[in-house]
């Protein structure tokens, strides 16, 4: 609760009434808010990241709005703190609607929305729902295909999970193409040394 008190207090100028809305400045000060609240993440300290995540959605929004890319943004978070504590049901929630405004205002070919597609295979694979990651995850690897091409590390990355899902379901042999198409993007774009 004192996170929110020290919150309100520092940016309660931003909740003038009558002012117009300087989107960078609102852009700035939720960012500055998610940065802090990923720290807490990075901590564990969930429940400290919750509080600092609502101030940040409230702000905007108050600001900008429920389609907003900022509240897109602030509804990641969100996600990424219940992913991270195992409330599946909830980080799913967010997720989704991460999804439903980054579809709307980046495109579904943008490397913004592949990241929560990827985030949403990510916890499906999380709760064993290996048919429902799998979806997600080939829809990132077509995005990372087009967005950012065969040979970029996102897409070898998009690749390993792909290939995760299939050695987790004790199909190995349809694994392991996937984790060798992975393995010789990263040699070729990072180098054979790189610890990835």
């Amino acid at each position: 609760m004192r996170f929110i008190v020290l919150f309100l207090f520092i940016f309660l100028p931003f909740f003038a009434v009558g002012q117009s809305v300087d989107t960078a400045a609102v852009n700035q000060q939720v960012d500055s808010l998610l940065k802090i609240s990923n720290s807490l993440i990075e901590k564990g300290e969930f429940d400290k990241a919750l509080e600092v995540n609502f101030v940040a959605e409230q702000f905007t929004l108050e600001k900008l709005g429920r389609g907003s890319m900022a509240y897109g943004n602030v509804c990641l978070k969100k996600g990424v703190i219940f992913y991270n504590q195992g409330n599946y049901p909830e980080a799913e929630r967010w997720y989704l609607e991460t999804k439903r405004i980054f579809e709307k205002k980046l495109g579904k070919w943008h490397r913004g929305y592949a990241a929560i597609v990827n985030n949403l295979g990510n916890l499906y694979f999380a709760e064993g729902n290996y048919q429902k990651a799998e979806k997600f995850y080939l829809e990132t690897l077509a995005i990372d295909e087009k967005a950012v091409g065969k040979e970029h590390p996102n897409y070898a990355g998009s690749l390993l999970n792909i290939g995760t899902i299939y050695y987790s379901t004790s199909n190995y042999e349809k694994a392991e193409p996937y984790f060798l198409d992975a393995k010789k993007i990263w040699e070729r774009s990072l180098g054979r040394e790189h610890p990835r």
